[in-house]
């Protein structure tokens, strides 16, 4: 029987895009140890590589997008 409307798992803090997330066979034992630092939890692993990055590179990404709406308008 199909539970809708039914939250699984852990609890969130506040809004989030739930997505599907295809790791490596040969990439995902580390990310299992790795997740040792975030009590055992892989999503709040992965989110602090996703924020580390994006603290890094925002700024290049958001530049690189710019400059390909730019080139979409002019074709």
């Amino acid at each position: 029987m199909k539970m809708v409307g039914i939250d699984c798992g852990r609890p969130t803090k506040g809004k989030v895009h739930k997505i599907s997330l295809s790791i490596p066979i040969e990439l995902y034992e580390g990310v299992e140890f790795a997740s040792y630092f975030f009590r055992g939890n892989i999503t709040a692993y992965i989110n602090s590589l996703i924020r580390r990055d994006l603290e890094r590179n925002l700024d290049k990404y958001q530049e690189f997008r710019t400059m390909m709406e730019e080139m979409n308008r002019t074709l």
